[in-house]
């Protein structure tokens, strides 16, 4: 009698196969969502790093552009953007 109360209890309580792959069946759909999530949102940082990047590089260029056009003992005022 004993052996038979295990063997109905041991899927719920006790760590076999079954209970492995109910715990697997359970909770691995969520983990794939979570990390699609992350997969997204670490795409979109990564977009936005590339398009700071772009910008530094453009701001960068548009300084030092005047600069080089400019001519000595000449002053030149810049607008402010």
């Amino acid at each position: 009698m004993g052996n038979w109360r295990l063997g109905r209890l041991r899927g719920r309580y006790c760590p076999t196969t079954c209970g492995v792959a109910e715990h697997l069946f359970k909770y691995t759909p969520g983990v794939y969502e979570n990390l699609d999530y992350m997969l997204g949102e670490l795409e979109r940082i990564g977009n936005l790093t590339r398009g700071a990047e772009a910008t530094v590089v453009h701001m960068r260029d548009s300084t030092t552009s005047p600069q080089k056009t400019s001519q000595p003992g000449k002053i030149e005022i810049m607008p402010l953007v």
